[in-house]
């Protein structure tokens, strides 16, 4: 079978990479693709990787990256000049007020509404030419209906969603098939008449393989993630856990007001690559899924047990069925009892509960399994 992924990226993302790689923007679209997928940013090239593995045909394709698809159009012919139509892939709301309210972001990677039609039309003219027989579409908010229904008529479309709210019934009905990793998102669009699947989500083993041999601890505890304010219980929880564990230490791209207890220890951006090296070179780290309802589902499940580090994370009502608590993650309901277990945490358990908690990861929870999962989704469409 011939899959093609279609992804997004965030806008802090994309200009952190740029500006890390002077000179990409004007690179061949394979260079731009290559340093993108080493960035090991988000699922990389997981979904691909994974579809390939299994012997398909697989290929990735960042819709809103502007100099990547530019670059992709140019080689095939393409005029890249300014077009009239209205838009067809549709920055999410948060991203485009993000590129709009930060002077951070470069300008030759904020599209216009002319840049947005552009965008589309490429994206139509690479399903052309690779002629997938199916489509994922991780980022659903991006695609306008009638772009999803022009890239489905040789085509399954599959379109993935998580936890953020929903898109209208029009932009659902476009999809052959909606798989969410977050269960109640699945529930809601079963209320909403939409035979949503659960399809999780998980690690690629080939970050191992990326990172090369592990070195010990460098850090105590570490949190590596977003402050922003839809997560206002995440980072009140750590400031109280500040208090408890002085060498906390986190890492965020979102703004910290210097009165909170956080701003000092703040690293930063962590993109991709350099996360993973923090997780594993943490002696444990924490999770926190922040502002959404009860339910085990974020990446970090996957991220810092995949590398073989101890994972410290919310207690959630399904988390036994992805870890077992106590043997392969450990468990809190408050910012004392995750500080009181961290400091009671003994060499030798630490090097228990990260040697199983990534065996399991390995075993259940990579990204091969997944896909085999969801390509028999597909199979019982038929």
């Amino acid at each position: 079978m011939r899959v093609l992924v279609v992804d997004t990226d965030y806008p802090q993302f994309l200009s952190w990479l740029y500006r890390s790689n002077r000179g990409l923007r004007h690179a061949s679209y394979e260079t731009q693709r290559a340093v993108r997928t080493d960035s090991l940013f988000g699922t990389a090239a997981a979904y691909a990787a994974a579809f390939s593995a299994l012997g398909h045909e697989a290929a990735e394709i960042y819709a809103d990256n502007l100099p990547l698809q530019r670059a992709w159009a140019r080689e095939h012919g393409i005029d890249v000049g300014r077009t009239r139509r209205p838009a067809g892939i549709k920055p999410r709301a948060l991203a485009r007020r993000a590129l709009r309210g930060t002077r951070s972001v470069p300008s030759y990677l904020v599209p216009s509404p002319h840049e947005d039609e552009l965008l589309r039309s490429i994206l139509l003219e690479q399903v052309s030419a690779f002629r997938p027989e199916l489509v994922l579409n991780q980022s659903i908010h991006a695609l306008d209906p009638s772009l999803v229904r022009a890239i489905g008529r040789d085509a399954v479309v599959v379109g993935q969603h998580a936890a953020t709210p929903l898109p209208d019934d029009d932009m659902l009905r476009s999809y052959d098939l909606l798989v969410s990793s977050f269960q109640p998102t699945v529930d809601e669009l079963g209320r909403r008449g939409f035979g949503a699947r659960l399809n999780r989500l998980g690690f690629d083993p080939g970050v191992l393989s990326a990172l090369g041999e592990p070195r010990g601890p460098s850090w105590g505890l570490t949190f590596v993630g977003s402050l922003a304010p839809v997560h206002s219980s995440r980072r009140a929880f750590l400031e109280e856990l500040a208090a408890l564990v002085p060498e906390l230490r986190i890492w965020s791209h979102d703004p910290i007001p210097r009165s909170s207890p956080l701003y000092e220890r703040n690293g930063g951006p962590a993109w991709g690559r350099r996360m993973y090296e923090i997780l594993r070179g943490s002696r444990a780290t924490v999770n926190h899924h922040g502002d959404i309802p009860p339910y085990a589902n974020n990446l970090r499940l996957y991220e810092a047990t995949g590398v073989g580090t101890v994972l410290l994370t919310d207690a959630k009502p399904n988390l036994a069925e992805l870890f077992t608590p106590g043997t392969e993650v450990l468990t809190f309901d408050s910012a004392r009892e995750c500080a009181d277990r961290y400091l009671a945490l003994s060499d030798d358990d630490r090097d228990a509960v990260a040697a199983a908690g990534q065996r399991r990861t390995l075993a259940e929870h990579s990204y091969t399994q997944r896909v085999e999962e969801l390509l028999q989704m597909v199979r019982e469409l038929r």
